[in-house]
């Protein structure tokens, strides 16, 4: 367990608030986010920029497009996700926010909470497509990962062809 120091920290009610769901429900699912501390007394506390859990269960997650929709919509809402909850590895987690990052629909935001995506938001770009269909969405942010790759590609073959 790690050892924080107040200023580090996140009641309760301020995971609540930010989460959108109530106190009791933070409590009975505080073994569920990671970080939870829980002191002698019992009281529970969590790292600066925890999240409460997204819930994965309407998403049909057979595709990689549609775990960058999964991923990206929680990151919206505030809500937690990792790896495991998208049933891939942390490495392929990791390149897929890497290269959300890239394209610009997500950011830093300087939390430094190292749980899944919970040093992330989305950015204007994203919430600008949040608008169309989940299909048109899952095709435009494949189209901006596949542009973005395809230009890195060409622009290193350009530069190193003999």
């Amino acid at each position: 367990m790690l050892a924080l120091h107040e200023d580090q920290t996140m009641t309760v009610s301020e995971l609540a608030a930010i989460s959108y769901v109530k106190e009791k429900t933070v409590i009975r699912n505080a073994n569920k986010i990671p970080g939870v501390i829980t002191g002698k007394n019992g009281k529970v506390a969590f790292p600066n920029g925890s999240r409460y859990p997204y819930n994965l269960r309407s998403n049909k997650l057979d595709t990689a497009g549609k775990k960058r929709l999964a991923l990206l919509d929680a990151t919206y809402h505030y809500m937690f996700v990792d790896h495991t909850m998208l049933h891939m590895t942390s490495t392929s987690f990791n390149t897929m926010i890497a290269e959300l990052l890239q394209v610009g629909y997500l950011q830093e935001n300087g939390n430094g909470n190292p749980y899944g995506a919970n040093r992330y938001d989305t950015t204007i770009r994203y919430e600008n497509i949040r608008a169309l269909s989940r299909n048109a969405q899952v095709k435009e942010i494949a189209y901006d990962v596949a542009s973005f790759a395809g230009h890195f590609c060409g622009a290193f073959c350009s530069e190193n062809v003999i």
